[in-house]
């Protein structure tokens, strides 16, 4: 390992095993040993359909935040829409996601939106639009 002091205390080491430590913690269980940023695509399921398909998302260990903005958005009152290709598969289905639909300057919070474990955002359209913005935010464990 190897590690980094202050005054003779340490402030951070790097785990033999892979990982980064803090204040003199040596367990590996504790050990920030991954980190990563990026985009990712998403892609129109059940019941909607999209123009734009990027996203970001970073992942902390085994948190993931990814986050979208879709334009262009349609889809019918009722049914169950399906954004797909979230950046990683959630290790637990049914984690709560927030859906935000701004149509023109309005903004709906869709109740009920949630992850499934095949990386999918599922969530109740409010009403039939279309040319709608969405926003949505999930974070969720791997």
């Amino acid at each position: 390992h190897v590690a980094f002091t202050t005054n003779d205390t340490e402030r951070m080491r790097l785990l033999a095993g892979g990982g980064l430590t803090f204040n003199g913690d040596t367990a590996a269980a504790n050990a920030l040993d991954d980190y990563e940023e990026g985009t990712w695509t998403y892609t129109a399921g059940s019941n909607i359909t999209l123009t734009s398909s990027t996203g970001k998302y970073t992942k902390v260990g085994n948190l993931v935040t990814a986050i979208a903005s879709i334009s262009g958005v349609a889809f019918t009152s009722g049914n169950e829409c399906i954004i797909g290709g979230l950046p990683f598969n959630p290790a637990v289905g049914n984690t709560p996601v927030l859906v935000v639909i701004n149509n023109g300057g309005t903004f709906d919070y869709t109740p009920r939106a949630r992850t499934d474990t095949s990386g999918n955002v599922k969530f109740r359209a409010p009403a039939t639009d279309n040319n709608l913005n969405v926003m949505v935010q999930a974070i969720y464990q791997v």
